[in-house]
């Protein structure tokens, strides 16, 4: 069963990571005062360094969530039938 738990926490992870680069990529530009856009990379000087490429980027990236939100609503349901079977297992002993 605990192989269940770690599979349900991968397929989540994987199923959010784009989430995770559209927020990272908020973050950054925001704290950069930047403007980011998807079909093209304004330059955004921070630190001494050009993060237009970065941000741009991490925006592509996080447009990979239509292709595994999937994943990630798999991982859900399997977890939540997983919680049931344990709890029916729990009931009946």
């Amino acid at each position: 069963m605990r192989w269940g738990w770690i599979f349900v926490a991968m397929m989540v992870l994987v199923g959010l990571i784009p989430v995770l680069s559209l927020g990272a990529m908020t973050a950054l530009s925001t704290l950069a005062g930047c403007r980011s856009a998807l079909g093209y990379s304004d330059p955004c000087l921070w630190a001494g360094f050009d993060w237009s490429g970065v941000l741009h980027g991490l925006d592509i990236a996080g447009r990979f969530f239509f292709l595994t939100a999937p994943i990630a609503l798999a991982g859900f349901v399997l977890g939540i039938a997983l919680a049931l079977v344990l709890l029916v297992r729990r009931a009946r002993d």
